[in-house]
C-alpha cells in the first residue's frame, strides 16, 4: 500500500510588499522623528520662557534691593536740610553728594563716575545711585570739644577715620567726614577736625553752607543732642559689562553693580543693554501751565519735573548656552519713595 504525503509549502514576501513595508517604516520613523522635533523645539520654548521668567524675576529683585535708600538723608525726606560741612561745593562730592537720588547716565565709557570700570556694553546706559540710609551710630551725649561719641547700631556698624557720614536728629542734617576714630566696647570716638577728612572738613574762619552761600555755619556736629544718629551712604552705580564668563571668542555682557566703596559686583549674566527712563509729573500751579505726567529720556526731563519712577528695560539671552542668543526685552518701573529735591 502506498502512502501520499503532503508538503508544507512556506510562502515569504514578495519583493514589492518588502519594499512597501520599508516605505511604510520609513514614513512612520519620519514621522515619529518630527513628532519628538517638535516635543522638544515645544520643551525647549518652555524652559526658556520659565528661564526668562526666573531671570526677571531676579532682576526686579535686585533693581528693588539697589535702590533701597535712594535719596534718604538719614531720617530726613528733604535734602535741601542737610548743611554742607565741607570745603567743597555739592556738585562736587560726585556719588557722595545727596540729590539727586538717581541720576541716568547717557554714555557710561565718557563719564566720570564710570571711571576706572572696563568693558563697558556699548549702547548701553548707566544709574547712579545716592542716598545716606545705612544706620551706623547713635550719639551717647551731646558733642563737644570738636570730638563726639556714638554707640554702633549693630556688631557690623563700624566708622573709620576718613569715612564719610551724615549726622541727622531728623530735622536737620550734617555731612563730614569722620576722623581720629577709637573704638572701645561698642561705641566710636570720632572727630571733626578741619583738613584732616576725605572731604576736607571747613575749618570755622572759612565755612559757607555752598547751597544757601551764607558766611558761616548754621550747624555744626556740636549742635545736635544725645539719640542723634550717624548714617553711612548707600551710593552706588549699575550698569552693563563684560561678564566674568565672556572670552575673546565669545563675548558675553552681565548687569553689574558697584558700590561708593568696595568691589563690583556681578548680578545677572546674559543681559547686553540697558535703557531707562525718568517716570516724573508736574503740578501746573501756575497760570498757564497744566498737569502732566509721562516717561521721559534723561535729556528731556522737565527741570521743574518731580521724579516718582525709573522705568528699566533689560535686552535678556533667552539662550544663553547658544552662539547665537535671541535677545528678549524685559521691562519693569520702579517706585523711587524718597526723592529730594536739589
Amino acid at each position: 500500500m502506498n502512502t501520499r504525503r503532503g508538503t508544507g509549502l512556506q510562502q515569504g514576501f514578495s519583493l514589492i510588499e518588502l519594499l512597501v513595508s520599508i516605505a511604510l517604516g520609513l514614513l512612520l520613523m519620519t514621522g515619529l522623528t518630527v513628532l519628538l522635533v517638535s516635543f522638544n523645539d515645544v520643551a525647549d520654548s518652555v524652559g526658556q520662557r520659565a528661564d526668562l521668567q526666573e531671570r526677571a524675576g531676579l532682576l526686579d529683585h535686585l533693581w528693588g534691593l539697589a535702590l533701597d535708600g535712594a535719596g534718604q538723608m538719614g531720617c530726613l525726606a528733604d535734602s535741601a536740610a542737610v548743611e554742607n560741612f565741607l570745603n567743597a561745593s555739592w556738585a562736587d562730592l560726585g556719588l557722595l553728594r545727596p540729590w539727586p537720588a538717581v541720576e541716568i547716565v547717557q554714555e557710561p565709557a565718557i563719564s566720570p563716575f564710570f571711571s576706572g570700570i572696563s568693558n563697558l556694553a556699548p549702547d548701553s546706559q548707566g544709574l547712579v545711585i545716592r542716598g545716606f540710609a545705612k544706620p551706623l551710630g547713635e550719639l551717647i551725649a551731646q558733642s563737644s570739644d570738636g570730638r563726639g561719641q556714638a554707640e554702633l547700631l549693630g556688631p557690623s556698624a563700624r566708622i573709620n577715620s576718613d569715612d564719610v557720614v551724615l549726622l541727622s536728629d531728623c530735622r536737620q542734617a550734617v555731612i563730614f567726614s569722620a576722623t581720629q576714630t577709637r573704638h572701645s566696647s561698642g561705641a566710636v570716638r570720632f572727630s571733626w577736625a578741619a583738613g584732616e577728612g576725605v572731604l576736607d572738613n571747613r575749618a570755622l574762619e572759612q565755612s559757607a553752607d555752598s547751597l544757601s552761600d551764607a558766611s558761616e555755619w548754621s550747624l555744626t556736629p556740636a549742635d545736635f543732642e544725645a539719640g542723634s544718629r550717624l548714617f553711612g551712604p548707600v551710593g552706588r552705580r549699575i550698569y552693563i559689562a563684560e561678564s566674568l564668563t565672556s572670552t575673546p571668542q565669545r563675548r558675553v555682557f552681565a548687569l553689574w553693580q558697584k558700590p561708593v566703596f568696595g568691589n563690583a559686583l556681578e548680578l545677572v549674566t546674559g543681559v547686553q543693554r540697558m535703557i531707562l527712563r525718568y517716570g516724573a509729573w508736574r503740578t501746573g500751579e501756575d497760570a498757564g501751565q497744566v498737569d502732566f505726567m509721562g516717561y521721559f529720556d534723561a535729556p528731556d526731563l522737565p527741570q521743574d519735573a518731580r521724579v516718582v519712577l525709573l522705568l528699566v528695560t533689560l535686552y535678556v539671552a533667552s539662550h544663553l548656552s547658544s552662539d547665537h542668543p535671541h535677545w528678549t526685552p524685559v521691562s519693569f518701573a520702579l517706585p523711587l519713595t524718597s526723592v529730594p529735591s536739589p
